[in-house]
């Protein structure tokens, strides 16, 4: 027990020391990056909000199940650090935004995943991607409910999130249409207790 003890004080000594020298520094990287613009329509009890997002550019590829997400994640990335080619058959670099959409959460279903492309690209801008599984959309408008957690946004933990997200909308006016997501704020390399992530759906009027 003691050894396992001062293992786990090491590597909370370490975590914080990477903090501290900014090899670690999730909040920064988010505070970087571009987000999506929305509007706030209403607060709901235990901390969700609901939110109006405008149409949105997005760079989406398939996930068949959960434990693809990670490949998911690179195929994405590819496309932005230079994996496209724009009219001119020229690989050019896509600044990178938050968050990454996966869903539905918590389910077995095929899964999906999106990156928001900067607002300055359009559909007739955007490069178009050398990898064939990911596709340039554009979103609808939309209004959705959203719960915020740290930790892990797989699994068990993501159905709780998903329940607690259902059960909160069940007493307000508010009307899920359609199946949670996922919004993921950090990459995979973040340590979990430092992730900020949300858990998300479309709603309507009741």
């Amino acid at each position: 027990m003691a050894g396992k003890r001062e293992r786990n004080i090491l590597i909370g000594v370490g975590l914080v020391g990477l903090i501290g020298a900014g090899l670690i520094a999730p909040s920064r990287a988010r505070e970087n990056a571009e987000t999506p613009g929305y509007d706030v329509l209403d607060r709901l009890d235990g901390g969700v909000v609901v939110r109006r997002y405008g149409a949105r550019l997005v760079a989406e590829t398939d996930c068949p199940s959960g434990d693809d997400r990670d490949r998911a994640f690179r195929r994405l990335a590819g496309y932005i650090f230079g994996g496209n080619r724009d009219g001119g058959g020229n690989a050019s670099k896509i600044a990178m935004t938050v968050p990454v959409e996966v869903g539905p959460a918590a389910t077995n279903a095929p899964q999906r995943m999106r990156f928001f492309l900067p607002a300055n690209l359009t559909r007739a801008s955007a490069p178009t991607p050398d990898n064939p599984n990911v596709r340039i959309v554009e979103a609808e408008p939309e209004t959705v409910a959203v719960y915020r957690f740290s930790g892990s946004a797989r699994g068990d933990a993501a159905a709780k999130m998903r329940a607690k997200l259902l059960d909160v909308l069940a007493q307000s006016p508010w009307a899920p249409d359609g199946d949670p997501v996922l919004y993921l704020y950090d990459a995979p390399w973040v340590p979990l207790p430092l992730r900020r992530n949300e858990i998300a759906v479309r709603v309507k009027p009741r």
